[in-house]
């Protein structure tokens, strides 16, 4: 887990943390040119994207103030795969004009893959439609202004492609250096052992500063529950409340600046918890 991900987390609740009060919430949509599209991974060449892609905008139906984003991108295969396992990768990710990555903290990929195979196990030059969802859905919906940000600010966008089948790139090569990897002999394997053995001191370090993280991060979203949920209600105290969470996560930016960049399993379990009982009370607040 690294620290970007977890500063994303916190920017955030800060943003969701701004209520947007009246005004009739609209989608809009976003055509990205062919040519800012960037496709990479083993499996590069299989295929082409031949027209532009339309970014847009999907409402939750459950809370109607809750928005994500979906891509419709035109694929053409350049040939025939003879077999396919599934699609091993194909992350989408969106780059605003400095191709600084924009949806770092839930990426898309194919939403129909049996459509995608069905296209690419067709004849050369086959063309789809195919749509792109965020792989992890139930962290993609964000507040209508946040999603609209999302989309104005994409310029670019990169396409990481591989597939797992009988004549792709990854059924061979990745196979191969997997075997590799586990051809190393019993001497290399201790002194792997020896180099762990000689990180323990540095990676107990690395937990204990995770942890006062995570305890500064569930101060915060407690903090941010309890004032969102006034700002809903239409408390205007709520405000104050507000600042003094805009400072409470410049305390914890500069917390994570200090902190190693991986968590423990455990740590990460209790990240996870931290921010899903953010998201359930934003989410309660809602249906309120």
């Amino acid at each position: 887990m690294k620290k970007s991900v977890l500063k994303i987390s916190i920017a955030v609740i800060t943003m969701m943390a701004a209520v947007s009060c009246g005004g009739k919430q609209e989608a809009i949509e976003k055509m990205i040119s062919a040519s800012n599209v960037e496709i990479t991974g083993s499996d590069a060449n299989g295929i082409s994207i031949t027209g532009d892609i339309k970014l847009f905008m999907v409402q939750n139906e459950n809370n109607p103030k809750r928005w994500s984003i979906r891509a419709l991108v035109p694929l053409t295969n350049n040939m025939q795969y003879m077999e396919i396992d599934d699609i091993y990768s194909s992350g989408f990710d969106l780059l605003d004009a400095n191709y600084s990555e924009i949806n770092d903290d839930f990426g898309l990929h194919i939403q129909n893959e049996k459509l995608a195979i069905s296209m690419l196990t067709s004849v050369e030059g086959t063309k789809k439609n195919i749509v792109f969802e965020p792989v992890w859905e139930s962290i993609s919906y964000r507040d209508y202004k946040t999603i609209v940000d999302f989309i104005n600010r994409t310029e670019n966008i990169t396409f990481n492609f591989m597939i797992a089948g009988s004549n792709s790139s990854y059924s061979s090569s990745s196979y191969n250096a997997s075997k590799d990897s586990y051809s190393d002999d019993s001497t290399s394997s201790y002194n792997a052992s020896n180099d762990e053995n000689n990180e323990s001191s540095s990676s107990e370090s690395s937990s204990k500063d995770w942890d006062s993280v995570l305890d500064e991060y569930e101060k915060y979203v407690d903090e941010y529950i309890s004032m969102y949920k006034k700002a809903m209600a239409g408390d205007v105290s709520a405000l104050s409340s507000y600042i003094d969470l805009l400072e409470s996560a410049e305390k914890l930016s500069d917390k994570l600046d200090d902190a190693e960049d991986d968590m423990t399993t455990s740590q990460m379990n209790r990240y996870m918890k931290i921010t899903q009982k953010m998201t359930s009370a934003a989410l309660d607040a809602l249906d309120e």
